[in-house]
């Protein structure tokens, strides 16, 4: 169902990142493997920097976490029962932000 929702005709500013990532890949969107791409243009185009804001941002940075520590240490920092110290989560959450202005910045905003 995602995939046909993303691979419909779309019109307006709020979806031109979908239009513009379909346009680099070159092909319709399979969530199977896009999912992690989309959210994160999502959040760029968005402008979702704020973890307690949005769903997407918080999707974001699980798979951002993941992506920099594997599976197993993200799900044991998020879960342990301290979870993530402030310090430490406020430097991750800057390194999201981070990571995702240089490597989406490629596609549009949405205002």
């Amino acid at each position: 169902m995602l995939n046909v929702n993303y691979n419909m005709p779309l019109s307006g500013r709020e979806s031109l990142y979908v239009r513009e990532y379909k346009e680099k890949i070159g092909r319709d969107i399979d969530i199977e493997i896009d999912f992690t791409e989309i959210e994160n243009i999502a959040v760029y185009s968005r402008s979702y920097t704020d973890l307690n804001d949005s769903y997407v941002a918080g999707a974001s940075f699980v798979a951002y976490l993941v992506s920099q520590f594997g599976k197993s240490e993200a799900i044991n920092m998020i879960f342990s029962e301290q979870g993530i110290k402030q310090s430490l989560y406020t430097e991750l959450a800057e390194n999201w932000v981070s990571y995702i202005n240089t490597n989406y910045a490629e596609y549009s905003k949405y205002k």
